[in-house]
């Protein structure tokens, strides 16, 4: 079952980055964006713990713009946590809102997805995110930015040495800067 999921994984991976490349010889509504993130864990959180669940992220997302304010696109990435350690690999649908159309802007950005993990004993779940950022022009069609939000990921492990597993979540704080061409 492992290795089916991380072939569909592969498969959704190659989809997308041919997306992208097709999208990139197009004029027009495509984009690009890189996220490079921190995830500070939510839970646990007590003097002598701090930042349980803790992790770090690296998206790409791969979408068009609607309109002038509003975008939607598909996300791959990797997210990496400690305590537990887990590596997941999330694809997700993005939904971005920016207030103004102008340079710069204040937006608000949903996803909501299923990260695949390949770590033995661990099954991957849903996973989602809500926050809000600064967008910020840069070059004649580039821009980065600035956001904060909320990350919601749910994962199951089986039992070691004993039949049955379980389920968990970690929730975190997602901290990230990005880039969009």
């Amino acid at each position: 079952m492992k290795s089916l999921k991380f072939e569909l994984f592969l498969f959704i991976i190659l989809s997308v980055f041919s997306t992208s490349v097709i999208g990139q010889n197009r004029k027009g509504n495509y984009f690009n964006k890189i996220k490079i993130g921190f995830l500070p864990g939510l839970d646990n959180q007590d003097v002598s713990a701090f930042n349980k669940q803790r992790g770090t992220e690296l998206s790409f997302i791969n979408g068009i713009y609607l309109g002038p304010q509003t975008a939607v696109g598909i996300g791959i990435g990797s997210a990496a946590y400690i305590d537990p350690t887990i590596s997941m690999y999330p694809v997700y649908a993005d939904f971005e809102y920016y207030f103004r159309n102008k340079k710069n802007t204040p937006f608000v950005y949903s996803k909501l997805g299923y990260a695949f993990t390949i770590t033995e004993n661990i099954n991957g779940g849903m996973m989602g995110g809500v926050g809000a950022g600064w967008r910020f022009k840069s070059g004649k069609n580039g821009y980065w930015g600035l956001e904060t939000g909320y990350r919601h990921q749910q994962y199951g492990y089986d039992f070691v040495n004993a039949p049955g597993g379980s389920t968990d979540r970690i929730r975190s704080l997602s901290i990230a800067v990005n880039f969009s061409f």
